[in-house]
């Protein structure tokens, strides 16, 4: 038996790197990668809630370190998902915007997810994946 079956650490990050390496290779047909589509959905929400945002608030909102996010934010500028526009409360900052490019594909994009996790989780039970939900919730409440 293979030892690493036996460490959460292992299995959490394995399990997590095969989602993000799925969910990459079906949104490469859109042309976008899983942190861009992060990004991407991070500002979809935002903007829904009525809210603005920057590349800080998205970078502390995914746990992203803002140089990381800075290459994000540039190579979606290149691709014409979003626009940055100067942030009228702080001259430092910038607002990011969606373009309609990247609105016309949200869904499509976010039904590209909903197949990955639902392949992911082919097998469990809804108590199962109830609790799941619960378990995984609470690691990141305590972390």
């Amino acid at each position: 038996m293979d030892d690493n079956l036996n460490n959460l650490g292992y299995l959490l990050n394995k399990s997590s790197n095969l989602m993000k390496w799925e969910l990459n290779r079906e949104l490469e047909k859109l042309e976008l990668t899983a942190s861009q589509w992060a990004v991407l959905k991070d500002v979809h929400v935002q903007s829904s809630l009525g809210e603005n945002t920057t590349p800080a608030s998205i970078a502390l909102r995914l746990n992203v370190e803002r140089p990381t996010m800075s290459g994000i934010i540039n190579r979606l500028l290149k691709g014409g998902w979003i626009k940055v526009i100067k942030n009228p409360e702080d001259k430092r900052s910038q607002i990011i915007k969606l373009t309609e490019r990247a609105e016309e594909i949200i869904l499509k994009a976010e039904m590209i997810n909903i197949k990955i996790i639902e392949q992911a989780l082919n097998g469990f039970s809804k108590k199962d994946i109830q609790d799941l939900y619960s378990y995984l919730a609470r690691i990141i409440d305590n972390l």
